[in-house]
């Protein structure tokens, strides 16, 4: 069966009880779970940092940062969702969020994705929608705001 021509390609990343759809472009990667090394100072949704391919790069808890709450212990299925930096520079050209099990596509066109009440405790201003997609609820991320929340987390520049 043909996908609509409006079809975009997405991931919905499960990173605890949340769902996150994102753009398949967002992503840059789908890795392997390791330990992040702590970074003083920071939140406790901020992980800590990764290497990724030769580059350091701070890992969040997303659910942790909207929520307000502890991150949840990591289990055995984690893996890293790398996504790509918005700034165009090399502070921060990734960086990537803990995810409770493996993600999968969607194909996303629209009337597929309805609009719905955002979710109580999902307080942090990150979370720009929540929607239905395939049955399934989900959170569409503001991703400038995520950015925006790493680099000050970690003293950045913006």
């Amino acid at each position: 069966m043909a996908q609509p021509a409006e079809t975009i390609r997405c991931l919905l990343l499960p990173v605890g009880e949340l769902k996150v759809l994102l753009p398949g472009a967002a992503v840059a990667e789908v890795a392997a779970w390791q330990a992040p090394q702590p970074v003083e100072g920071a939140p406790a949704w901020l992980l800590g940092r990764v290497e990724w391919r030769g580059v350091v790069i701070p890992v969040s808890d997303l659910e942790a940062l909207v929520r307000g709450t502890a991150p949840a212990p990591v289990e055995r299925r984690a893996r890293l969702a790398v996504l790509h930096s918005l700034a165009e520079d090399d502070l921060l050209p990734f960086h990537a969020l803990v995810l409770r099990d493996v993600p999968h596509m969607v194909h996303v066109f629209p009337g597929l994705v309805t609009p719905e009440e955002r979710a109580a405790g999902l307080a942090h201003g990150v979370v720009a929608q929540t929607v239905n997609v395939h049955g399934e609820h989900a959170v569409i991320p503001d991703l400038d705001v995520l950015e925006r929340s790493v680099r000050e987390a970690l003293g950045l520049a913006a």
